[in-house]
């Protein structure tokens, strides 16, 4: 019986691996109380729709519009539910979420590699994982969730607790539907390796998805959310770059050319560090020979990045939430090889005693630098959020407090400005406003504006090339500048104008 097949390595921890765990507890702690109150635009889409849901106007973004316009449905439910006694607080409640999901992540890793016979590397994984700059960067958003329960799931199907992991990956669906990809991957295995078809755990998995499948079906007309279908119509007006030259181009700049100016080592230092991971990555490659419990998890986090390269989504940094996941996977097993070369060295007498301890302070001191070269952005980059989000907020103060309940507000970005407004929003890229979408595709960014000509109109020059500005003669005939936000010279500048011609048919969605 092998060590996966007795189940035990779940069920059985020593004094050692509680020790790992508490200090992955403590890495995690120490990243989300450095991360508090941070996170990025689209994920708050989601808080507005669990905000409605907990002031008792439903699961909607704009009251009234039935229109599923964000990618993670059941995450945006468990939200509202969580935030039913103060609304406001859903962001931090959010936060807090994703910090828990980083813990999961970082203790599911561990499990499999502990269970495997090798705990070192799974120590390492989890450390790396925790620290990652990249991950902190999705903080509030749904993405560690996901991989959260489908990284546990896979831990309980290798234990053979398989009606429990497919409960699991049906969560992560509802969390998130390109989960479907993990249970591809999970049952193709069962088939073609265990030799067995999963029938308990497909009447498991259908017994909680169904449910929920049904409810969106009749309340959105459809289970999917509409989110695939913008992003495909972003990719088809060709104003988007292809998904993998974005997918290249964010992670050479991650390795390569990112650095924190508030951290205590210089841009040398940390872009050693991150090359060092990199080659570390490398070197965990021929390694998988041996650490084999990984392939499963690689297995799912390469396709369903190629899913998205096949669907040929515009590249969005939290889709490289799972690459990076597997990235610092490699990593974890090329560093414990190193150590593991190491200790061989230490341990023969021929060498001198000088040497060893060279080895063992040399090791130390490379891991103390990668580690505090990787935790730079918790301290200080995404504490504050993205450099948009003071001017957003402020934006959406105002019209919050200066304009009527039932004004519209037309903008692109809808996160930070749709929250804090709480205005009804059309969407000219077609999110929440699905009307848009087929023109969308079409390269026609500004028609959901000339078809529902909403009250008030932001507009942001520096971003898109202008393509999201008003300049057809008889729109900038209806509106008039009141407000800007951001002085001369800042680097997010952005105005509101005022519609003072007719207005555009009810109902932001057509």
């Amino acid at each position: 019986m092998s060590r996966w097949e007795n189940g035990s390595s779940v069920r059985k921890l020593k004094r050692a691996d509680m020790g790992a765990v508490v200090l992955l507890l403590v890495l995690v702690a120490f990243v989300a109380v450095a991360n508090h109150g941070s996170s990025h635009d689209d994920a708050y889409i989601t808080f507005r729709y669990a905000v409605n849901f907990a002031r008792g106007e439903g699961l909607v973004y704009n009251v009234g519009d039935e229109a599923l316009g964000t990618s993670a449905p059941l995450f945006a439910l468990v939200l509202g539910v969580l935030g039913l006694p103060n609304p406001d607080a859903i962001p931090a409640i959010g936060g807090a979420m994703s910090a828990l999901a980083l813990a999961a992540v970082a203790l599911a890793l561990y499990m499999l590699a502990r269970a495997a016979g090798h705990p070192l590397c799974g120590l390492l994984s989890g450390i790396l994982v925790g620290v990652n700059p990249w991950l902190h960067a999705s903080f509030g958003d749904e993405m560690l969730v996901q991989a959260a329960l489908v990284l546990w799931a896979i831990v309980l199907y290798r234990a053979e607790r398989d009606i429990a992991a497919a409960s699991l990956l049906a969560l992560a669906v509802l969390v998130r539907p390109d989960s479907l990809v993990a249970v591809g991957v999970i049952g193709a295995h069962s088939i073609f390796v265990r030799r067995e078809f999963p029938v308990r755990p497909a009447i498991a998995f259908a017994v909680v998805v169904t449910p929920f499948a049904l409810l969106a079906w009749a309340t959105y007309g459809s289970p999917f959310p509409e989110t695939l279908a913008a992003k495909q119509a972003q990719r088809d007006s060709g104003f988007w770059n292809p998904f993998l030259f974005d997918s290249l181009r964010r992670t050479s700049n991650y390795f390569f050319a990112s650095w924190n100016r508030h951290h205590l080592f210089g841009p040398e230092v940390q872009l050693l560090t991150k090359a060092f991971l990199g080659w570390l990555a490398l070197a965990g490659l021929p390694m998988l020979i041996v650490h084999r419990f990984w392939l499963l998890p690689l297995a799912w986090i390469l396709t369903v990045t190629l899913s998205y390269q096949v669907a040929d989504v515009p590249m969005y940094f939290w889709y490289g939430v799972p690459p990076m996941i597997g990235i610092m996977m490699l990593a974890a097993s090329g560093a414990s090889m190193a150590f593991e070369a190491a200790s061989r060295v230490v341990r023969k007498r021929s060498v001198p005693h000088l040497a060893r301890a060279g080895v063992v302070a040399g090791g130390g001191v490379a891991v103390a630098v990668l580690v505090a070269g990787l935790v730079d952005h918790a301290q200080a980059r995404f504490g504050k959020g993205e450099p948009s989000r003071p001017v957003y907020f402020d934006t959406g103060r105002w019209l919050a407090e200066n304009t009527p309940a039932s004004a519209s507000v037309g903008y692109h970005e809808i996160g930070y400005l749709g929250f804090r407004s709480r205005r009804t929003i059309v969407d000219p890229l077609g999110l929440v406003t699905p009307a848009a979408i087929p023109h969308v595709a079409r390269g026609q960014l500004t028609w959901a504006y000339r078809r529902f000509r909403p009250d008030y109109l932001v507009q942001r020059p520096d971003v898109g090339k202008g393509r999201f500005g008003v300049r057809e003669p008889d729109m900038r005939r209806s509106y008039v500048l009141v407000k800007r936000f951001g002085a001369p010279g800042q680097k997010v500048r952005v105005s509101i104008y005022r519609r003072a011609g007719p207005a555009g048919p009810a109902g932001p969605a057509g």
